[in-house]
């Protein structure tokens, strides 16, 4: 763990210098007003038919599908610190060596905290432990369906919002370690997007996600040591608005003039870069809702 230990030191040191938001309601650095909360539910199909091999070539076919149904469930506990949670249902499929394997049923779920540690400036930094709960799905990248035990991921966010060409615009990154008992590999992952308002509140969002996976003691015939980098484009479309007073203390990082209430978001993703794992191409539709 020590090398983990050194690599979360360094990150922090960055003060992660790419940043997250406020916008439309993502989940992000900043945490939510005391007794608000949001719910955002995603519906994801992927597949692939080819996969990076060990030397980062795309020789090796596969026949890999997946459908996820995801919920992700915020709510302010007080004006810094949130109560989070997410779980999702799972259909998957895919050739392994052994043949044909499928699953359905609940994937792996989260609950944690996300606190805000400290403001600077037009910065906010939060950081967010969380308890990790698997099923039988897809529970570590690349392992066999079920294989991982129960664990501890730890997120540290930071964010701002900016001018992107005069437009109104937001900066994310989120770094996290995910560990796993059971045998099972450890997981450093780095999200990065950046979104901004193209036509009135229409947002265009760009991510990057990027993740590496230790072999663990699961041993090559279970999984192999993995990583990859993954793009993702989507558009935000707001559905429903409310007005809200600005409230004394309020700043421009956390607006109170109007709230998204309601919001409905498009999107497609592919995997560019990876080493022994699946090249998997998707689209996805998401709800977001403000209470």
């Amino acid at each position: 763990m020590g090398s983990w230990l050194r690599v979360i030191a360094f990150i922090l040191t960055l003060k992660l210098s790419i940043i997250t938001h406020q916008a439309v309601a993502f989940a992000g650095a900043w945490t939510l007003p005391k007794g608000e909360g949001q719910i955002i539910s995603t519906t994801t199909r992927s597949k692939a038919k080819n996969a990076f091999d060990v030397d980062r070539s795309q020789g090796a076919r596969v026949d890999f599908a997946k459908l996820d149904q995801a919920v992700y469930i915020e709510y302010g506990v007080r004006e810094n610190l949130t109560l989070v949670g997410s779980g999702a249902l799972q259909d998957i499929r895919y050739i392994s060596r052994d043949g044909l394997q499928s699953y359905s049923g609940l994937g792996t779920s989260r609950i944690g905290l996300r606190y805000k540690f400290t403001t600077q400036g037009t910065w906010v930094y939060s950081i967010q432990p969380s308890f990790v709960i698997p099923d039988g799905g897809e529970t570590v990248p690349d392992a066999d369906l079920g294989r991982g035990g129960y664990g501890a991921e730890i997120l540290v966010l930071a964010g701002r919002n900016l001018k992107f060409f005069e437009k109104p615009a937001f900066l994310d990154l989120q770094a996290s370690l995910d560990y796993r008992t059971g045998a099972a590999p450890e997981q450093l992952s780095f999200d990065g997007t950046l979104g901004v308002k193209v036509m009135g509140d229409v947002q265009m969002i760009g991510q990057a996600f990027a993740q590496y996976t230790t072999r663990g003691q699961f041993g090559p015939d279970v999984v192999l040591e993995n990583d990859s980098l993954k793009l993702q484009t989507s558009i935000v479309y707001p559905l429903r608005r409310a007005q809200k007073d600005k409230q004394a203390g309020d700043d421009d990082i956390q607006p109170k003039r109007s709230v998204t209430k309601r919001s409905l978001q498009f999107g497609v993703f592919q995997t560019v870069w990876g080493r022994s794992t699946v090249k998997q191409s998707g689209v996805f539709v998401g709800l977001w809702e403000r209470f």
